[in-house]
């Protein structure tokens, strides 16, 4: 709902990509067509990215995994190096698991 009323609140886009990622990880792993919800979670993130929301290095990491599943490599790995950047002790502590 709170989205419905602000397009562009970044607690509610990250919120609902990370439903998006899980419900698109689930039916890929039932072999089940899953390109669309990946689709819906990287605008998600994205846009939740654009809005400066928080913990930005895990909405870059979560968006690059879902580039990563749907085969867009160049844009996944440029996403886990900006996740990278916003780790708050550097590459050790970065959520990417790089």
């Amino acid at each position: 709902m709170a989205l419905v009323i602000e397009p562009t609140f970044a607690t509610g886009l990250s919120a609902r990509a990370e439903k998006y990622l899980q419900l698109a990880q689930a039916s890929y792993a039932d072999r089940t067509p899953s390109h669309p919800l990946f689709e819906l979670a990287v605008r998600d993130f994205t846009t939740a990215i654009a809005a400066n929301g928080k913990d930005q290095h895990s909405l870059y990491c979560d968006r690059a995994l879902a580039l990563a599943l749907i085969g867009r490599y160049q844009e996944a790995a440029s996403g886990y190096v900006q996740g990278m950047k916003y780790a708050k002790n550097g590459v050790e502590d970065s959520p990417c698991g790089i």
